[in-house]
């Protein structure tokens, strides 16, 4: 229980390494049983959005950066390919395969994300993409949000036929404004969230762990039940059982 208290408070592996008798090893065996409730839910859930409700949608890659430009990252040499062509924003970077200093950069995954305010919960819901394109975030699209929603966006060409999926389709040209002056579309949620998703990931010290994909499960669990994790947990783990 005291393993599920650190958990439930979004303690670190070190933190509770320190306040704990538990070895590190045992530590993350039981916070990642933790996250066994987390992915239960997640395969139970229901479409967002619908009719009248608004869904912001984004990418952003998830890897490493050195302080000051120096040194190996902390996991070592990866190379992940990737052959999209990058927009203006500043988030989304283009592959780069070798560093100027030493060593190799750390890239990707890329990751998706969705998220939607419904009686003040921000749902958040993210997926590891290997690519941009159409063929691959639409059907994820179509997966996860009701037709007939309203989807804000950036100008990214991948989504430029959701009209054609029976969305409603607002954009934001990022290069212009932040907020679009006609139609009031905007991506700023979902662009505030990658900085936390990431610094709980660990992102920027370490780069993406084989652990993400659950992590990123647990991110959604933790925005539905925000006002009461540990009561919600509790009820997970009965039905579980």
């Amino acid at each position: 229980m005291s393993l599920v208290y650190y958990w439930i408070t979004d303690a670190t592996t070190t933190y509770t390494f320190r306040c704990t008798t538990f070895s590190l090893a045992t530590i993350v065996d039981w916070f990642n049983l933790c996250r066994d409730i987390c992915v239960s839910e997640w395969e139970k859930r229901d479409k967002m959005g619908g009719p009248g409700c608004t869904v912001q949608i984004d990418e952003s890659l998830f890897k490493g950066k050195r302080k000051y430009n120096r040194g190996r990252y902390q996991t070592g040499d990866k190379k992940v390919s990737e052959s999209e062509d990058s927009d203006s924003d500043s988030d989304k970077e283009n592959y780069v395969s070798s560093a100027k200093n030493y060593g190799n950069r750390i890239s990707g995954p890329w990751v998706f994300g969705l998220c939607q305010t419904i009686n003040g919960i921000l749902e958040q819901r993210f997926f590891i993409v290997e690519k941009r394109d159409a063929n691959t975030l639409l059907p994820i699209i179509q997966n996860e949000v009701l037709k007939g929603t309203t989807i804000h966006s950036d100008q990214w060409k991948a989504y430029s036929k959701l009209p054609d999926h029976g969305y409603v389709h607002e954009t934001v040209n990022h290069s212009v404004n932040f907020i679009d002056p006609t139609s009031g579309a905007h991506t700023q949620t979902i662009e505030c969230l990658w900085r936390h998703v990431k610094v709980r990931c660990s992102i920027k010290s370490s780069g993406a762990s084989s652990l993400l994909e659950r992590q990123l499960i647990e991110a959604w669990w933790r925005s539905l039940h925000k006002a009461n994790l540990l009561s919600s947990f509790l009820h997970g783990v009965a039905k579980l059982n």
